[in-house]
Parts: structure tokens; sequence; C-alpha cells
């Protein structure tokens, strides 16, 4: 790890992390113009050599409406073979991470005594309004879960998405974007509520340590209309855009017989659906055995320089008593879950609540050309 130390306005020391270019991931998933390769067809090479890998259940299979699109899963062994560096516990508040190519990422560790009074704000709040979360979402109907075929999972998605290809123009205009249907109306304002307030503390978090990101993504807020959770609902004076958001929980606290943990893993990928742009990942976890989180398998989260792969870093999301955020970019950089070891000993009370922001480029594109346009919230 370099060690040179960078002091940012809050007094705060940041640790940068530079990736050499010496252990590096070259995974070829897609052909000439962003064809979803086969899984027979893929290549997944470590250091140029090819190292034994599988494709996560729900990526290989797909689902009942789309076609199957392969994703590696990634393991310990592929994590040792890489000699990914990680960010946990021991790390400090603020990691920049400099890849090869010069992308920066990010990552934030909230704790209840961070040295930064935003990032504090942020644990504090968590701490006290988490539980609510943690009880809306236990109360959702298991209908309102979507399956995930690229990455794998299982989530709850809000926000705006472009759904004019199934509704006639005679109820709307066909490309207007509209509140997504997985949720009733009032399941949507709730949940925006919750989240709203997180992603403001994030937001404000993110400006403190990573001014760049947070300048960018306010340059993104075309139309004031198609932010989700809406600016009346992140309520404070740091706001993020946003227009689409999704939350994962799993544990052992959570489990189902009927949904095993390698369906839940999320899978190496990329999202080329998204505006291209570096957004954050939210990552806390609940209950164990103190109430305030614990291990759980599969969580944690890797994340590339590029769509391909290259140089990596690791970061340990079940981090007890702290709220993680990851700044990247989902679009361009490959990332994806750690599969365990057989013998990791996760925290049989503990569970992983991950919140995730993205703006469809359908819904962004549609909000540059009707920039006073309003989207479509007639739903049941």
């Amino acid at each position: 790890m370099d060690t040179v130390v960078k002091r940012n306005n809050q007094g705060v020391e940041a640790s940068p992390l530079r990736l050499p270019f010496t252990h590096y991931l070259d995974y070829k998933y897609v052909g000439e113009k962003r064809r979803g390769l086969s899984a027979q067809e893929q290549t997944f090479l470590i250091n140029g050599r090819p190292v034994p890998h599988s494709h996560h259940p729900m990526s290989l299979h797909g689902t009942r409406t789309k076609k199957a699109r392969p994703r590696v899963q990634l393991t310990e062994e592929h994590a040792r073979r890489l000699r990914l560096p990680t960010i946990d516990e021991r790390s400090s508040d603020v990691t920049r991470i400099i890849f090869p190519n010069g992308r920066v990422n990010y990552v934030l560790l909230a704790r209840r005594h961070s040295k930064c009074p935003a990032l504090r704000a942020l644990h504090k709040h968590m701490d006290e309004r988490g539980p609510e979360l943690d009880d809306f979402l236990s109360k959702l109907d298991k209908i309102r879960l979507l399956k995930d075929d690229l990455g794998g999972g299982r989530y709850v998605v809000s926000g705006f998405g472009n759904m004019g290809k199934n509704v006639p123009p005679s109820v709307r205009p066909p490309n207007q974007p509209a509140l997504r249907k997985s949720l009733k109306l009032s399941e949507h304002k709730e949940l925006a509520k919750q989240v709203g307030q997180i992603f403001s503390h994030v937001s404000e978090c993110i400006a403190m340590h990573c001014g760049k990101v947070h300048h960018e993504n306010q340059g993104l807020m075309e139309n004031h209309d198609l932010v989700w959770p809406s600016l009346k609902y992140q309520g404070r004076k740091w706001k993020w855009m946003c227009s689409q958001f999704i939350v994962r929980r799993w544990g052992p606290a959570l489990a189902s017989p009927d949904w095993p943990l390698e369906k839940e893993i999320v899978a190496a990928h990329t999202d080329p659906g998204d505006v291209d742009s570096t957004t954050f990942n939210c990552y806390i976890s609940g209950g164990g055995r103190s109430g305030k989180g614990g291990p759980v398998a599969g969580t944690d989260l890797a994340v590339f320089e590029h769509a391909r792969g290259g140089a990596g870093f690791r970061t340990k999301t079940c981090i007890r008593d702290t709220v993680v955020v990851v700044v990247t970019n989902s679009r361009r950089q490959l990332h994806g879950c750690i599969k365990d070891d057989e013998d990791f000993v996760e925290d049989a009370s503990a569970w992983t609540t991950r919140i995730i922001p993205y703006i469809p480029q359908g819904v962004y594109n549609w909000m540059k050309h009707h920039p006073k346009g309003t989207p479509y919230v007639e739903i049941p």
C-alpha cells in the first residue's frame, strides 16, 4: 500500500491504494456489438492463464422471461490468485484506490467514532433509522422481489423505468418514464422516504471526500422530477441524482430453504444499461449476536479497473457497526461478490442490506430531451 497520506478538508486521513498491474483478470463474456457469449465461448484468465471457474446458476439458466446471460462466480481461490488487496475494519475511514489506467474509486467507512462529521452522521442515521428500513423490507410481500439473471440474487426495485414498449400510446406517450410496477405506489413512497435520507447523508460524505464525483453527479440532474428518491424525500441540503435504486438483502437470518446461498451471491458483471457515471453502493450489516451486524457468507465485493477485469481490489462489506460505501462506475467496471470457502464462519443471526442507485440510460435520454417533462406515476 502507498505510504503517502492525503489530508482532506475534514481533517481525515485518506489512504491511497495504488494497484500494480502485477496480477490481473481477463474475462471475456461478450463478443462483437456487445453480444453476450455462451458459457462455452467465454474465456476466464488470471495472469494470462485459464483457471477453473463456474457460472452463477441464475445467469446460466436465466428466468422465464429473459434468456440466459452466463456470468462467472468469483471465488476465494480467484481472489488468492489475483492477490486482491482488501479493505476491511483495519482500513482508514477513507481509502482512495488508483488503478493502473488512472481510474479512481473510493471506499468510505462510516463508523461511530469516525473523525469526519459527515461519516459519523451517516452512521448515526443508520444506527437510529436502519431498523425501520429492515421492518419495511421484512413485511414486503415476496411477489415484490425480482430475480436478477444478470448478476444473480433477488432485489426490490423502486424508481422510474422506461416502460413505453409495454404501454399503448392511448395510455401515455410510449417513451415516457414511469414508476416501476414492481411495487404499489404507497410502497414506492414509503421506501423512497427511508432511502432518500440515506442518499442525502451519503451525498454529503461523497462531497467531502470525493468532490469530483459529487460534482459530476449533480451535473446529471437535468430534470428534478426524474430524481428518485425525490428531492423532497432526500430532504436535507445534500442531494444525489438517481432515477432508480435496488435493495438486496440476504444472510442466514433471512435464509429460506427454497432459495440457496448460491443464487443470492452476485456474479461478476457490468451494468451496460446504466448511464456512464460514477455512483455508490451502500452496504449495511444488520442483526448479529451484538445487534450491530456480523459476517455473512459471500458478501465481500471485488471491483476491477475495466469491463473485462484488469487489476482489482476487495472490500469487506459486512463490517460490524459500520456503514460501507463503495464509489465506483458499475457500467465501466467489472464487479461481483466473492464466494467464500466452505470453512467460512458466518453469524447465524446476521444479514446484509445493500442499496444500489443508478440512472437507466433510457430514462436519462428522455430527461435530457424533456427537461421540464413529468414522469408517469399513476400506478395502483
